[in-house]
């Protein structure tokens, strides 16, 4: 009888295909496994992210709507104030006697802290008076551009004084409606390289970054006196600077004769009471030696009671901080307080004190748990 010698079990008929099916099944249930779990980590991932969005959104939404609660009580502040000074006969505003001039907060509301604070917008210079308008065009105002290098030359530091001459001159022909440069130092649309002049009034005190003159060392070398939004504005033209509530830098620069000692006898006068007048601004006696166009020329440029002001809301929830910057017409004529531009990107700029820098010290960083 004949014996076969013994297959190898890989030569077993049905032996391998069982096998290389399970090593393939396992590889597939291994790629499956890997699989799912890369897909899980991306859901996972996802999902943070939209919960971190959405809360992100919902604070941000609630921080809109405090914002804008706190803008409304400023508002309100605002409306009130000159209600009381019309039935009082007596439309005077100033810092050392309005309500509005405190800092209130902060203060907690809900699950945020909030703080809000009034400036008035006529205590500054307004680079808008720079050109006025005649006959539909606007034309250059050389006291007005003067009186613009008197601010900003004791305001910047000594190695940036000719910056303050070509900083006047410059904003003067970027709101002039010719193409002509003006005075000297001054720029029109073949100095610039970028851009070209706006040829109208400024939008915001921001754009006199876009001077040509206006180097990043410049404001760098002010920082301890910031030129935006502390002394100047951008003002409707042919406004004029409230003497109750305008800093010593400001007054100053009205009148090439106002030296400092006249300067501190209108600012004590103001400290005992608001001035209620410009007769009786006028007729301080440390003021008598002004020259008669000296004495028009501050007459004409002064006031005591303002239409502009701006609102400074902040609030802070988990951590995250929003500011805005609301600026407000309140006519005297008649009408609410409304809003005319708003700004929410000053987030990182430094918080302003109430009514303006300087202007009072005893309303400086005073916070009250009483709403304005």
């Amino acid at each position: 009888m004949k014996r076969h010698a013994a297959m190898p079990p890989s030569a077993v008929p049905g032996r391998s295909a069982p096998r290389r099916a399970r090593g393939i099944a396992m590889v597939l249930v291994m790629l499956l496994m890997v699989m799912t779990v890369l897909l899980s980590a991306e859901i996972m991932e996802r999902l943070e992210q939209d919960r971190v969005r959405t809360a992100n959104l919902l604070v941000l939404e609630q921080s809109w709507a405090y914002l804008l609660s706190a803008e409304a009580m400023g508002i309100r502040a605002l409306g009130t104030d000159l209600e009381e000074d019309r039935k009082d006969g007596k439309e005077v505003d100033a810092c050392s006697e309005e309500s509005w001039a405190m800092r209130l907060g902060p203060l907690p509301w809900d699950n945020g802290i909030f703080s809000l604070s009034i400036q008035d917008l006529q205590g500054r210079l307004n680079i808008n008076n720079l050109a006025s308008t005649k006959d539909g065009e606007r034309v250059l105002d050389r006291l007005q551009v003067e009186r613009l290098k008197r601010l900003l030359q004791p305001l910047l530091s000594s190695e940036h004084q000719d910056a303050a001459t070509a900083l006047a001159e410059e904003a003067a022909d970027w709101t002039d409606a010719n193409t002509l440069v003006d005075g000297l130092g001054g720029a029109e649309d073949t100095e610039y390289e970028q851009w070209r002049t706006g040829n109208t009034v400024f939008a915001e005190v921001s754009e006199l970054r876009a001077l040509r003159a206006s180097k990043p060392a410049l404001w760098r070398a002010a920082d301890d006196k910031p030129l935006f939004s502390r002394y100047i504005t951008a003002l409707p033209e042919g406004t004029r600077v409230n003497v109750n509530t305008a800093p010593a830098e400001v007054l100053q620069a009205l009148v090439a004769g106002l030296d400092s000692g006249k300067i501190d006898a209108i600012l004590a006068a103001r400290k005992g009471g608001a001035l209620d007048s410009i007769e009786e601004v006028m007729a301080l006696p440390e003021l008598a030696a002004l020259g008669a166009n000296e004495k028009k020329e501050l007459q004409n440029a002064l006031a005591v009671n303002s239409e502009y002001f701006q609102i400074m809301s902040e609030v802070s929830i988990d951590g995250r901080t929003l500011r805005l910057v609301s600026d407000v017409y309140r006519p005297r004529a008649g009408g609410q307080p409304r809003v005319i531009r708003r700004d929410l990107g000053q987030a990182f700029a430094a918080p302003e004190e109430a009514c303006n820098p300087g202007a009072s010290e005893e309303k400086e960083n005073q916070a009250t748990e009483t709403a304005p």
